[in-house]
């Protein structure tokens, strides 16, 4: 696993000027000159060493000023193990915030369901991020309203919406305060919209979608799932709400899925993104878990690129049986 806790200035440079697909969301690069910040492997020339400074998180990269890069999309990059060796109420921290904890709630309401004091609460996020935790909420919301304003066919008032905002005035008073741009300029200046609402879903490492889509158009339920050589799609039920989602699969090894969805209740989209990601097992970081499993024993690994599926939970919850077709 990468640890970019011990990484050296002379890692960095080396990860960005060689552009390691590896240290992708691992750090982020901002440069001084332009005030914006970017993956490691984007495909701009790169700057001078002198006029860089790096970042261990996109978060910490727009609390310092700086402003995603149009080209390269810092809120598409994989997600990261960075905080495994944290502590734990900090990392379920992290996980309650990106799931809304306070897009309604505050700090104090959150720190009582972790069951520490909200100063405490503030004080982990001061020393793991440098900004506090409703900064950090709003910076996560704002992220995620970027990549569907590059993508999606949602209406800008459906964003805001859908990103955990209250109302649109809102949502276009903070994406102008922290960006630089409105959300209007930013679609006309940076968008490559498509004729369906698409996100695009990042992962680490090998996978076999091929062993994927088998395994699924086998077991297929009739009229809910339909699978064939190149995609996956069903309909879905997120707390009495429909959508439907379609994932292509990435035969071309991009490390990118893309994703097709129509929701009833928008402000469900990240419910339903995040699920996908942990049914298909897209934040696992394989590179690392063959590596480890290959030191035990190099027979462990019959195929490189299989993945742990969630199959038991397509009956539950979230993933329950829908005869209709409402959205097609």
């Amino acid at each position: 696993m990468l640890n970019r806790a011990s990484m050296t200035n002379e890692q960095y440079q080396s990860a960005r000027l060689s552009r390691d697909s590896r240290f992708d969301g691992v750090f982020f690069v901002a440069v001084k000159t332009t005030g914006i910040f970017c993956r490691p492997i984007c495909p701009a020339n790169p700057p001078k060493e002198q006029n860089v400074e790096y970042f261990t998180n996109a978060h910490m990269a727009l609390e310092a000023g700086y402003r995603p890069c149009l080209r390269c999309r810092p809120e598409s990059a994989p997600n990261s193990w960075a905080w495994l060796g944290a502590e734990t109420s900090f990392r379920r921290a992290l996980t309650l915030i990106e799931q809304g904890a306070l897009n309604q709630s505050s700090c104090e309401e959150l720190s009582d369901r972790l069951g520490i004091s909200s100063r405490y609460l503030r004080q982990l996020f001061k020393t793991h991020l440098g900004v506090s935790p409703k900064k950090y909420a709003q910076y996560h919301q704002l992220m995620f309203a970027k990549q569907l304003l590059h993508h999606s066919m949602l209406s800008i008032s459906d964003i805001g919406f859908a990103c955990g905002f209250n109302s649109t005035r809102r949502f276009n008073d903070a994406f102008k305060k922290t960006l630089n741009l409105t959300p209007s300029q930013l679609r006309r200046h940076g968008s490559d919209k498509e004729a369906r609402n698409v996100v695009y879903l990042a992962y680490r490492g090998a996978y076999d979608w091929q062993s994927l889509l088998s395994f699924y158009q086998k077991r297929a339920i009739n009229g809910i799932e339909k699978v064939t050589d190149t995609s996956y799609e069903r309909y879905v039920e997120i707390s009495d709400s429909l959508a439907w989602f379609k994932i292509f699969a990435d035969h071309e090894g991009k490390q990118t899925v893309k994703i097709e969805f129509e929701m009833e209740d928008v402000t469900k989209l990240s419910t339903l993104l995040r699920t996908i990601r942990r049914v298909f097992d897209l934040d696992t970081d394989i590179t690392a878990v063959e590596s480890h499993l290959n030191g035990i024993n190099h027979e462990l690994i019959v195929h490189s690129g299989l993945r742990y599926l969630e199959y038991g939970q397509r009956g539950k919850r979230v993933f329950v049986r829908y005869s209709g077709s409402k959205f097609r």
